[in-house]
């Protein structure tokens, strides 16, 4: 198993999850997108085979960020934010 590339702690697991992006002014909503997910802070990764198809069908994300930001669900905060998230989800 592959360690989060962000707590460093959990491990990566296959799930499925929602994609949900606007494309070309339309917003685009998939269930059952293949992801990985970290079974410790919760941390959700798209599948870059799986991305790499959608961005094909689709074109990019209207995002105005760079690549990279497609493959986080949660947003690219720093390790203060995810203290915060797994503080939060213990209560």
């Amino acid at each position: 198993m592959e360690l989060c590339p962000v707590c460093r702690i959990g491990a990566m697991r296959p799930t499925r999850a929602t994609y949900a992006r606007w494309h070309g002014g339309q917003f685009v909503l998939l269930p059952g997108v293949p992801a990985w997910r970290c079974d410790y802070c919760g941390d959700l990764v798209y599948d870059e085979t799986t991305l790499t198809r959608l961005i094909a069908l689709l074109g990019p994300p209207d995002s105005g960020e760079n690549e990279p930001a497609l493959y986080r669900d949660r947003h690219q905060g720093g390790y203060g934010d995810f203290l915060e998230d797994r503080d939060r989800r213990r209560v």
